[in-house]
């Protein structure tokens, strides 16, 4: 017991957590530090983040002693695709977006003027266009009209040669 003027003498060691509530960051940091801070990836100019990679942006090929380096580049597929379309093209293509933004991007074709859009799908896709569709025409404009429907087959060349085909649908609307 101690006497009313005298303070309880205290251990220098550390209070040992009630059982069941212990807190294993705390046990394990040093008193005083703070906890590390996930850091984020470096952006680059367009404000994207980086990816981080400990693999080097080029191949090395070495040939009896000597070094030579070859950039990577794009695939062949991404440029062709990007060469393809076509901006006064009045076709919005399905992927793996959720179907409110189709849905946005064929209102706002609607509504800048144009009278017929075509939305299109392959795949899993195709009731995404269904339903794109049927809430552009129910919910945000009644007087549209569906004017053709096409369903096809599209064969698909990889990389490699393979050649697989694949289900497509194109709706065309008009206002």
């Amino acid at each position: 017991m101690t006497e009313p003027n005298q303070e309880p003498i205290r251990s220098h060691e550390p209070r040992q957590p009630a059982h069941g509530h212990e807190n294993h960051q705390s046990a394990q940091r040093p008193q005083g530090s703070q906890p590390q801070r996930h850091q984020l990836p470096p952006r680059d100019p367009n404000g994207e983040y980086r990816r981080l990679s400990t693999k080097p942006s080029f191949v090395t090929q070495s040939q009896s002693r000597e070094i030579v380096l070859i950039p990577r580049t794009p695939s062949a597929t991404t440029n062709i695709r990007q060469q393809q379309r076509d901006p006064n093209d009045r076709t919005v293509y399905i992927g793996k977006k959720l179907a409110m933004s189709y849905v946005l991007a064929v209102v706002t074709r609607f509504n800048n003027g144009d009278s017929e859009v075509k939305v299109k799908a392959r795949g899993r896709n195709i009731s995404v266009a269904a339903d794109v569709t049927q809430i552009v025409k129910n919910r945000f404009i009644p007087t549209l009209k569906i004017k053709n429907v096409d369903i096809t087959t599209e064969e698909l060349t990889s990389d490699d040669g393979r050649v697989s085909k694949v289900s497509s649908m194109q709706i065309t609307m008009t206002k």
